[in-house]
This record gives structure tokens, C-alpha cells and sequence, in this order.
């Protein structure tokens, strides 16, 4: 089940529309999706629905109007309207409202701006698209309302010019010209939509026009309001008088992509089965050499007298030691090295 108060009340189960005909139904709903997730009084909704013309017989026939209503809304067995003393719950996600999902999208496109204006402008181009008509529109003008959808109006415009700086950032500047200024024009008060225009139109070569565009407004604040621009947008001028080589375009840095990372063999299981006698080879990396043999020095054959030679060596006849006696030289000038002491 999906809500829709950007324009006309609407209502969606799937892709059927969920058809409100009574107006009195229309405006409790719109009350109820206004402060969805919260617990809306009866007393309140009578007051909303009938104001200072509320008679006793107000409460019995809200009651009559959310029990219609709850069976309207009602899908696949479970209820949506929840009765919650001493009033209703709308219990109901953002997600499933368009106001909640054009907010959600707008949050994105901010934290993506600085890094991917690109993203941000997909993002900005699918919240706006949203929009059916004013919020809240067959209620803009009641008490319950009118704060919600200012709240969102102010939102939408923000998107907009949120809209034109991703364009500015991705060098757009010559299509964007047209677009600012009708939004200038519709908001004269508005200071950034000027500052965007003076950027667009300084990019296009257009500096005269920029400079005008910025005297145009001084002129204008100060017979509407007796004030100046703000030191953003004279420091954006006096940048175009000197031009500054800071306001040129320059394309955005590609965001980064992170690396997946390398999967490595699980050391620790391959310790464990060496340790326990497992045989267990670890699978080479990409680019390692085979392990080197160590190598070994060949093993000479022993001479014949000395492989069948058996007993303790004798001894030179000139060594002392061939006779029994104990010599009396030390071992390193004996003449027989292989003469045990």
C-alpha cells in the first residue's frame, strides 16, 4: 500500500488504485498520513474534520467514517489503521509514502554531491519526478497541513537548485542558462538561484550579463527589503570583475572504486594439519616461483682399504703410539690424527 500527497491524495495497493470518494474520507486520510507513525487523537480529527460546526453526533460518525476507511485500506487480511486510545495510528513506512521516499532521495543526492554530482543528479531527477502538484494539494490551505506542506515546499526548491550545482559540476552550464533564470524569475527573492545564474552566464563568456544579473537583485533587495546581498554572492562579483580563473570549469574527480580484496589461503587451518601429520599444501599465490630444492653435496665413495679396514687405526712405527706408550707431543703435531687419546 503506497500514499501519494505530492498533488492529489492518491492511494495505490499494488498496481490498482485504492479509489477515496468521499471527501470528508479524503481529509481524514490526509490527516492521518500527515502525522503517519504517530497516534492521532479522536478529538483532533474531529476538530479537523468538523472545526467549531462539530455537533455531538461528531464522534459516533468518526467512528463510522475510520471503520469505512480501515476496510478500504485493508490488504491481504492485515490493517494499516489501528485504533490506539485516544486516537489512530497510520502505521505506515516512508517508504511508502512519496514525501518520505522524495526525502530519502534528496538526503542521498547531498551526501553524493561533493564526490559524484552525476549520482546526485540521478537522484535529484527521480525525487523531483515525484512531484504531481502541490503537496498536500486539496488540503495545502488547512491548519493540520499548511506546516507539512511548506515544510515540503521549501524541500522541492532546495532539490531544484541542488539540481542546477550538479549540472554546474558536470560543465552544463550552457543548457542550464534557460532553467535558471525561469527559477530565478518565479523566486526573485532567492539568492542562490542568482549566484547560479551568474556562474552559468560567466561560464558562457557572458561576464556583462552576469554583472547585470547581480545589480538587478542589489536593486531589488533593496527596494523590497532595505538590504544587501550577502558577502557570498559580492565576493561571486567581484571574482567575475577580476576573472577569476577559480570560477572556470573543471571537470570532477572520477570517484574511487574500491578494490575487492584478495582472498588469501587459510593459514591457520593449513598449520593446524601439518602440526597434527595431515598432508596439506598450500595453493601458490599468482606470480610465485616453485619452491627451490634444497641441494645436497654428492657423497664420495669411501677407498677400499678404508671400507673394509676394521679396529682402531694404528699408528706411523715413528709415533710413540705404535709401541703402547703414551705420547708426549700434543695432539695437533702427532702424526697420526686418527690416534685416540
Amino acid at each position: 500500500m503506497n500514499f501519494g500527497v505530492l498533488g492529489a491524495l492518491r492511494v495505490r495497493s499494488g498496481e490498482r488504485d485504492v479509489v477515496i470518494g468521499s471527501r470528508t474520507q479524503r481529509l481524514l486520510l490526509t490527516a492521518l498520513i500527515a502525522r503517519a507513525g504517530s497516534v492521532v487523537p479522536a478529538d483532533s480529527l474531529v476538530e479537523i474534520i468538523w472545526g467549531d460546526a462539530a455537533s455531538a453526533s461528531a464522534l459516533p460518525s468518526l467512528y463510522t467514517y475510520v471503520s469505512r476507511l480501515r476496510g478500504l485500506l485493508r490488504t491481504g487480511g492485515e490493517d494499516v489503521l489501528l485504533t490506539h486510545p485516544p486516537g489512530y495510528l497510520l502505521q505506515i513506512t516512508p517508504e511508502q509514502t512519496d514525501a518520505g521516499r522524495f526525502e530519502q532521495l534528496c538526503d542521498r543526492a547531498r551526501r553524493v554531491a561533493a564526490d559524484d554530482p552525476d549520482h546526485a543528479l540521478t537522484s535529484l531527477d527521480e525525487a523531483l519526478a515525484l512531484w504531481r502538484g502541490p503537496a498536500y494539494a486539496e488540503f495545502a490551505d488547512a491548519d493540520f497541513a499548511r506546516p507539512e506542506a511548506t515544510r515540503l515546499a521549501e524541500l522541492r526548491l532546495t532539490a531544484i537548485e541542488q539540481r542546477f550545482d550538479a549540472g554546474l559540476a558536470l560543465g552544463r552550464h550552457a543548457g542550464l542558462v534557460g532553467a535558471i533564470d525561469a527559477h530565478a524569475a518565479a523566486h526573485p527573492l532567492r539568492e542562490r538561484p542568482r549566484e547560479q545564474q551568474m556562474l552559468a552566464l560567466y561560464r558562457c563568456g557572458r561576464q556583462a550579463e552576469a554583472l547585470a544579473v547581480f545589480r538587478a537583485f542589489r536593486s531589488h533587495l533593496d527596494e523590497e527589503l532595505g538590504v544587501e546581498p550577502t558577502a557570498t554572492l559580492r565576493a561571486l562579483e567581484a571574482s567575475v570583475l577580476r576573472q577569476d580563473p577559480a570560477l572556470d570549469w573543471t571537470p570532477p574527480a572520477t570517484p574511487r572504486r574500491r578494490a575487492s580484496p584478495i582472498r588469501r589461503p587459510p593459514l591457520r587451518a593449513a598449520r593446524n594439519s601439518w602440526v597434527s601429520g595431515a598432508t596439506h599444501k598450500l595453493p601458490a599465490q599468482p606470480g610465485t616461483p616453485p619452491p627451490s630444492t634444497p641441494r645436497t653435496r654428492p657423497q664420495q665413495p669411501r677407498p677400499a682399504s678404508a671400507r673394509h679396514r676394521t679396529g682402531p687405526p694404528r699408528c706411523r712405527s715413528s709415533c710413540p703410539a705404535s709401541s703402547g706408550a703414551r705420547p708426549t707431543c700434543p695432539p695437533s703435531a702427532h702424526s697420526c690424527a686418527s690416534a685416540a687419546w
